[in-house]
């Protein structure tokens, strides 16, 4: 792995990202709340799609003109009262300002998936450090 990986603790998914590690991510989550049955299901729906569409962007977006596979890891955990889950991904870097556009025109197919997931978590937060795309998610309170 490239790039700013190397100081992190283990992944709890890892993946090459494509279209395939969608379905993938989604059987991870479903298993993630097998052992974390305080999270109630309204937060566990809202943080996986938030996770869903941070991850479909990593697919469409960070993978454009790559030459080589990009690696898409997750890190998951319950705290207190809130779950934190981290994406980081060692492809192309996110354009300036993209956490804060808002909704799209009614008619447009796209770009949903960033102001969808600011509103349903309560924090949503993306760094790129040492070529490494690191997307932040903590749900709301519980």
């Amino acid at each position: 792995m490239k790039g700013g990986f190397s100081g992190m603790c283990a992944p709890t998914f890892r993946a090459i990202a494509g279209p395939w590690a969608l379905d993938a991510i989604a059987r991870f989550l479903d298993s993630f709340w097998i052992s974390h049955s305080q999270v109630p299901p309204a937060v566990r729906i809202r943080l996986g799609i938030a996770v869903h569409e941070i991850a479909a962007n990593i697919v469409k977006h960070a993978t454009i003109g790559m030459e080589r596979p990009v690696d898409l890891q997750i890190w998951a955990g319950v705290r207190d009262h809130d779950v934190l889950v981290t994406l980081a991904d060692d492809g192309v870097a996110a354009p300036d300002g993209l956490l804060t556009r808002g909704m799209p025109p009614e008619l447009e197919e796209s770009g949903r998936g960033i102001p969808l997931s600011r509103a349903t978590l309560s924090l949503l937060d993306y760094q790129r450090i040492d070529g490494v795309n690191i997307w932040t998610l903590v749900s709301e309170r519980f």
